[in-house]
């Protein structure tokens, strides 16, 4: 996902929601967030590139 800033899209397919404290540790704490258009899996990394354990992203999706 490119921000809108560095001349990514600003259509719905592009957007993905998050709160204030989350938004800021996107843009000013260099979290990375990926989304995967095929499937609507988001993945987070932390600042040191590790990926960040989420539960389902999907709604009504289990693991296991």
């Amino acid at each position: 996902m490119i921000a809108w800033y560095l001349g990514g899209r600003t259509d719905v397919d592009e957007l993905l929601l998050l709160c204030r404290w989350h938004h800021s540790r996107v843009h000013e704490g260099a979290w990375r967030i990926e989304l995967d258009h095929n499937t609507g899996e988001v993945r987070v990394y932390r600042p040191t590139g590790e990926p960040y354990e989420l539960g389902p992203s999907q709604p009504g999706k289990r693991r296991g």
